[in-house]
């Protein structure tokens, strides 16, 4: 009688950690991205998703340097199409290379891949590099001391974030 009782009662305890995980993943697995793409796509919409685009509407830009800015961004927005585009076929490529067990092809597409990723973080750079060459020293000034303020804002909202987790 005893065995059954403990025998219950840890299916009982291992019913609700599932249980647990279960939810836990829902929130942090598939939905939870899903969840963070629609924020990130409505930050972008009112413009916070990008923060260079969120300063030059806050400083004054002339005609000029926003529509040579435009035209960075839609040149950049097409490389980055590409970039991306390019390493997802490499992924794809990989896969098929693992699953024909071709390591030396896998480890090739390895270095591929990651010399993609290079390539769009070295592009986000020099967009942003013609971005701020755009700008006007007093732009430039006003736009870094925003930036600043930026980060005050988000330490702050992570102070506040850490004190409602302690409350509950």
């Amino acid at each position: 009688m005893k065995r059954i009782i403990v025998t219950l009662v840890l299916v009982v305890g291992i019913a609700a950690a599932l249980a647990a995980f279960d939810g836990m993943g829902e929130r942090n697995g598939w939905q939870g991205r899903k969840n963070q793409k629609m924020m990130n796509q409505e930050m972008q919409h009112h413009g916070m998703g990008n923060p260079m685009g969120m300063l030059c509407e806050n400083l004054d830009l002339t005609d000029a340097q926003k529509d040579k800015i435009d035209e960075l961004k839609i040149a950049h927005d097409k490389k980055m199409i590409q970039l991306h585009a390019d390493e997802k076929i490499l992924q794809v490529d990989k896969k098929t290379a693992m699953m024909d067990q071709d390591f030396a092809k896998v480890k090739k597409l390895t270095d591929k891949i990651y010399d993609r990723k290079k390539d769009i973080a070295l592009a986000k750079i020099d967009h942003h590099e013609d971005v701020w060459n755009e700008l006007t020293p007093e732009q430039q000034e006003e736009a870094k001391e925003m930036r600043m303020m930026g980060h005050q804002n988000r330490k702050m909202q992570n102070k506040k974030m850490e004190h409602c987790k302690e409350d509950k």
